[in-house]
Order: structure tokens, then sequence, then C-alpha cells
């Protein structure tokens, strides 16, 4: 796992052209935006199409949130990219398994994307930007510990449904399943705002003389 630097977060589905692209780059922009520097999202797929491009219709996806696919290019799961991330998000449970394959120990911290997403639903937010990296450290060491209640055993409810291939309606169906989760982590990494302080009774006054 990452020490010292970012929160690394790593995404992954089967071809890593379809699923897994739209979580990294929309999951990125929105972290970027809600905690600043401290995150690093990234993905890759268990039977990668590998140096591909993300399918247009998730780039077109993307796009719609303002985001970008320019330059993404599929790659492969490998150890290296598994033993270095604090959380890991399989797109479905299969994935969770290919990951645990590749690394038992990954199990503490690899969940699936909407598995995560009821996890930290219920989360206290980090009260800084500063407190954010632990505050997630946290809401995985939770998550572990909850694993069980987590699970719903329902593919319906755990994972995204694979659109690759199947044309627009898949996506369609992806987008339902897929962006609700990615605003839930969003939300959580957001640090509540605090109230400016308003003098309500204007500048103090000098003491009348008697």
């Amino acid at each position: 796992m990452g020490q010292g630097g970012p929160f690394r977060i790593l995404a992954v589905c089967t071809g890593n052209v379809s699923r897994s692209p739209v979580v990294e780059r929309l999951l990125r922009s929105g972290l970027d935006e809600a905690a600043p520097a401290v995150f690093e999202v990234t993905s890759a797929g268990t039977r990668a199409l590998r140096g591909e491009s993300a399918q247009p219709e998730s780039a077109e996806l993307v796009a719609r949130f303002g985001s970008s696919l320019a330059g993404f290019k599929a790659r492969q799961l490998n150890e290296s990219l598994v033993l270095g991330a604090d959380l890991i998000l399989g797109l479905a449970e299969e994935h969770v398994r290919e990951v645990l394959s590749w690394s038992p120990s990954a199990l503490k911290r690899t969940f699936t994307l909407r598995q995560f997403a009821r996890a930290v639903a219920d989360c206290p937010p980090a009260m800084s930007r500063e407190e954010v990296h632990d505050a997630w450290l946290g809401y995985v060491a939770e998550a572990a510990r909850t694993r069980h209640r987590l699970r719903t055993g329902d593919p319906l409810l755990d994972d995204v449904a694979d659109p690759f291939g199947r044309g627009a309606p898949a996506y369609q169906r992806m987008a339902v399943e897929l962006i609700p989760a990615v605003e839930a982590l969003i939300r959580a990494a957001a640090v509540p705002r605090r109230p400016r302080l308003r003098t309500l009774a204007g500048p103090p006054r000098e003491p009348e003389s008697v």
C-alpha cells in the first residue's frame, strides 16, 4: 500500500476499456475538486485490451460530466498495481476475486465499487483537507470490518454490468449503476464548509459618556 504519498485508488474491470476508465476519470476529477492533491486514481483490467482506447460510449459518458478520456490506454492488472493501492474497487465480484488471486493480503482493501459506496455513505467526513488521507484509511478499515453487511449477494446491487459490445442500452445501464456510487465517494472526500462568522451588531461602539 502507498505510504507517505497520495491515497491511491485502483479501479478494476475486465478489458479496462468500458467501466473502469469511467470510474478512473470521473473519480479523479471529482476528488481533485473535493480534496486537491490528496488522491491518485488509476485503473486496470483483469484481461485488458492492452493499449486500446476507451470505448466511445464511455468517452461520451465521461464528457457529459465535464471530464475526458483523452489519452487513455488500457493496461493489464498486475501484482505491482495491487500492492501499490490503498483501495481497490472492482466493478464486479469477479474482479475482486481476480485481485485476490494476485495478492490474498489485499482482501482488507478490496471491494466492489458499489459496496464501498455503501460503506462511506454514513462515515463522518474529515474536517480539513489535511485529515482526508487518514480519514479514508479509516473508511477502508471500517469497510473491511463490516464487509459481511456490505455484500448483498445480489449482482444487481453489488456489480456494475459489463456493457462491452452490447450497445447503447447497456451503457445506459452502466451509467445508472456506476454514477451514483462514484458520486458517493466524491461526497465522502468533501470537507464541510465552515460558515463565515458574521458580526450581527456591527463594530463595537464607544461607551456613552455620562
